[in-house]
């Protein structure tokens, strides 16, 4: 009332913009001078507010389409480079690979870790950041798969990991002092594998 009153408002009619799924936002009709809504102005009004949120939704389908399209692409790209690199370029693009990932899909980080051949120790061998995030490479280089615990001694098994802080394990303290320490919230983590071994 206060914030309609103050711009001078005496009528308004605010009607959800409502798809098949979920309430997306709604719209105003107001009149500076008093005004009775009739059941046909409303009906019109109700018409307009389904005809704005079907072409939003439109429109927010169409750029997450859009989107996928264009990640697909890269993807198949990044494909095609794996295929025909020399040996001494796969460095190179799989560095580029986790940055075209990060970018397309707006992660903070994204990074390659390998195990020893002793499978005792996991490191990180590659690694992309976005602009502004620090590198955790050195600190997180050789760690202990037995002594970090949760979630490595997981990944070594070869489970799909998704990591939040806010609702972590008991046997998670050094995944929670990594994450502490680096300012994150939410990691997933996929294992690699070859021949059904994880890497």
């Amino acid at each position: 009332r206060e914030l309609y009153v103050g711009l001078g408002y005496r009528a308004l009619v605010l009607l959800p913009l409502q798809t098949a799924r979920h309430v997306i936002g709604f719209v105003v009709f107001s009149r500076v001078e008093p005004f009775v809504w009739t059941p046909e102005t409303l009906a019109t009004l109700r018409l307009t507010a389904e005809i704005l949120a079907n072409a939003l939704e439109r429109r927010r389908n169409d750029a997450a389409l859009t989107e996928r399209l264009a990640f697909e692409e890269a993807l198949s790209k990044m494909a095609t480079r794996f295929i025909s690199a020399s040996v001494d370029a796969i460095d190179g693009a799989i560095e580029d690979a986790l940055r075209v990932v990060g970018e397309a899909l707006h992660y903070e980080r994204t990074a390659v870790f390998l195990m020893d051949d002793k499978r005792e120790f996991m490191g990180i061998s590659f690694e992309w950041c976005a602009p502004g995030v620090t590198s955790f490479r050195a600190s997180m280089s050789g760690l202990p798969i037995k002594q970090f615990g949760w979630p490595l001694s997981e990944i070594a098994a070869g489970r799909v990991v998704n990591i939040d802080r806010r609702s972590l394990p008991p046997d998670a303290a050094a995944a929670k002092r990594v994450l502490d320490r680096d300012g994150f919230t939410t990691l997933s983590t996929v294992p690699m594998c070859i021949e059904e071994r994880v890497i």
